[in-house]
């Protein structure tokens, strides 16, 4: 009865969607409400595989859920408010500009899989994975057609780039290297982890270091106390050094109240206004 009356429950939220299988319901069941309701809205006539709750580094808990529909499995990143941050797609499904960046980059590689993503400011991308030889290569192509970013190798990066993430990522187990080119900038974004923790750092093409991921305890006492000031009852979600013509400043992402806040703080404690 209890089985029943959960199913019942379902069927009343969602009043408007078509006849669900049993099997599809009690998938359901068990995921918050705006995602049972993005997913009923991406279901169609098809029939729900996986869902798995996912939880980030940062914390960020994430749904997956792959749903078959006329012969075709796809994968899908629900946020917890039901938002679509990532959907599998076929490389015919794909933009003609991005299925010739795909064949270009790949060199006749077949795409292991794509995944069409969306950013916060609604810009679309690609991510395509490849193999070759058992080697994994990801790149992310926009919905125009441009190379975003690459994954490279250490044997691939130029000697200046090499030298500073040999010095920067001293007695740290090396991650990804990912390669973007933005206004004609190409820079590489590292990660490593070290003592046990993840960390990024970015390297310009002439070796400069631009940027590294840092801990609250390895800012000067004034950047500190301002940061502690600022947070009130919210959460740290990452502290980034950046240098940049010489000058110095902290840039801290920090979540209150379930809104994502950015501030920019100099070695003195100041904070400086947003670019």
């Amino acid at each position: 009865m209890k089985k029943l009356l959960l199913i019942l429950a379902l069927f009343a939220w969602l009043p408007m969607a078509r006849a669900l299988s049993p099997a599809d319901v009690a998938k359901l069941r068990h995921l918050p409400p705006p995602v049972r309701q993005s997913v009923i809205e991406h279901l169609g006539d098809g029939k729900i595989g996986q869902t798995n709750k996912t939880t980030g580094d940062d914390g960020q808990v994430n749904y997956e859920v792959t749903i078959e529909l006329d012969g075709k499995t796809r994968g899908f990143t629900f946020a917890t408010d039901g938002k679509l941050l990532e959907m599998e797609v076929y490389f015919e499904e794909t933009p003609d500009a991005v299925q010739k960046t795909i064949r270009t980059t790949a060199k006749g590689i077949s795409p292991n899989n794509i995944s069409q993503t969306t950013d916060e400011k609604g810009a679309t991308n690609y991510d395509v994975e490849i193999s070759e030889a058992g080697v994994t290569r990801d790149f992310s192509v926009k919905a125009d057609g441009t190379l975003d970013s690459i994954q490279v190798f250490l044997p691939e990066v130029p000697a200046a780039v090499q030298k500073t993430i040999h010095e920067t990522a001293t007695n740290a187990t090396l991650g990804d290297i990912t390669k973007t080119t933005e206004d004609g900038e190409t820079t590489y974004d590292v990660e490593m982890t070290k003592d046990g923790q993840k960390r990024e750092f970015i390297v310009g093409a002439d070796g400069r270091l631009q940027s590294r991921q840092v801990n609250l305890t390895e800012t000067p006492a004034a950047v500190q106390k301002t940061i502690q000031a600022e947070l009130k009852d919210g959460r740290i979600d990452e502290i980034n050094s950046q240098t940049d013509d010489g000058e110095t400043v902290f840039v801290v992402r920090m979540t209150q109240d379930g809104k994502t806040r950015e501030l920019n703080i100099s070695p003195d404690g100041e904070i400086e206004p947003a670019d």
